[in-house]
């Protein structure tokens, strides 16, 4: 019986030698032959490496088992790095109830409770909200929104009736100001991801969601506990509908198939086109769990 190391390729093989046979030119240039020199995973960089996905067949690889890879895509496969390019630079909101007493956010924050989810005014003219580069576990960029405290509006927990109306320093410049702050982080997003806890009916979500769907965003809802009659519409304009028990069980699924998704997807100059192409459906059925949620 053959003897395999823990990475998969058999006892006694020279690997190294192998690199450097005309065998493995061959194959190594057919790759590059089918990738057009591009990165097949993060389909970005220009292809510096051949990738084994397996070494079942090492020595006498079919081409499906080798992946042309950019520099920064085969340091993150060869453990030589933590920062996965298929991540970076990717902007998510975070949509869905926010209050100074809702931390679900902070959840998905790399540093629980740090100020990357934001008891933070300052916004630089004409810019918005800022962006926490990798703030968020595995490694999206926090696009918003930040708390904001309108003095009872929007963020601040009095009677829940009147969502911060009965508070005498009410302001209604205060909230003028947050509609357009999130408008702004949204489109500068390239996934909204909503969260709508059990009993929860965040109304300002609905228009958080229509503006991203109108953007062209990838929309992912997570609902607690089960999908509700009330978010029909809204789950019909989502990419993905999860139920689930927590926010993390969610974030997880993204985490996991976001590789798959970002690759189906077609890129334009400055943002991803996220519409609903027969290959983006396919792989998102694909991926989910029957026992994890549905597509809508």
């Amino acid at each position: 019986m053959k003897s395999i190391k823990r990475d998969g390729r058999p006892e006694g093989f020279d690997y190294q030698r192998y690199l450097a046979s005309r065998e493995w030119a061959q194959r190594r240039e057919r790759v590059r032959a089918r990738s057009a020199g591009i990165c097949e995973r993060c389909n970005v960089g220009d292809m510096q490496a051949v990738h084994h996905l397996t070494y079942k067949n090492v020595g006498d690889e079919p081409l499906e088992d080798l992946q042309a890879v950019c520099r920064a895509c085969h340091e993150f496969l060869s453990a030589k790095t933590d920062i996965d390019p298929i991540f970076e630079g990717v902007g998510v909101y975070l949509a869905g109830p926010i209050s100074n007493v809702s931390a679900w956010r902070d959840e998905l924050l790399v540093e629980r409770g740090s100020s990357k989810n934001g008891e933070s005014n300052t916004v630089e003219p004409g810019c918005g909200w800022p962006v926490s580069d990798k703030a968020l576990i595995g490694g999206f960029d926090f696009t918003g929104p930040w708390f904001e405290d309108t003095s009872g509006g929007h963020g601040a927990i009095r009677d829940p009736g009147t969502h911060g109306c009965d508070n005498p320093s009410y302001s209604e410049a205060g909230r003028q100001r947050v509609a357009a702050l999130c408008a702004h982080a949204i489109k500068r997003s390239d996934i909204v991801f909503a969260w709508l806890p059990s009993g929860c009916q965040p109304f300002g979500t609905i228009f958080e969601l229509g503006l991203a769907r109108a953007s062209g965003k990838f929309i992912v809802i997570a609902e607690e506990g089960g999908r509700s009659n009330l978010w029909w519409l809204a789950e019909y304009f989502a990419h993905a509908v999860i139920s689930c028990n927590t926010v993390m069980e969610a974030w997880g699924w993204l985490i996991k198939e976001w590789p798959a998704i970002k690759l189906s997807c077609k890129e334009s100059s400055s943002t991803h086109d996220y519409s609903m192409t027969p290959q983006l459906c396919a792989v998102i059925a694909k991926a989910f769990d029957p026992d994890l949620g549905s597509h809508a």
